[in-house]
């Protein structure tokens, strides 16, 4: 495992080449404005991020074991979670998305 990017630390990196102490340092200063991580690691202050999104993506994904959500209800969640739509409207566009596939089907009837 490699030691932390700081000058005279022996602890683990974590993240960044940083350990857990020196990153939550670095992270305050990038967040208060006063450097960027691209400054840090331009002056090799840190190694580059590593992933490729934020662990948060993988709490808000559905887990591949579980049944999957339907390109329609997430779509419409996300109306809810941008928009600040009610439920009952997202229901209510959803139906109406429903019964234009319908039609163009050829099915009658709706589905909920």
């Amino acid at each position: 495992m490699s030691k932390c990017l700081f000058t005279k630390c022996r602890n683990a990196a974590k993240c960044r080449g940083l350990c857990l102490t020196h990153y939550s340092t670095a992270n305050r200063l990038v967040k208060i404005g006063r450097v960027t991580w691209k400054q840090l690691e331009n002056n090799h202050k840190c190694t580059r991020a590593g992933a490729k999104y934020r662990s948060s993506h993988w709490f808000l994904t559905p887990d591949q074991n579980h049944e999957k959500i339907d390109p329609l209800t997430k779509e419409l969640a996300d109306e809810i979670l941008r928009d600040g739509i009610s439920p009952k409207e997202s229901a209510r566009r959803k139906q109406a998305i429903i019964d234009k596939m319908n039609a163009r089907d050829g099915l009658t009837g709706t589905t909920t």
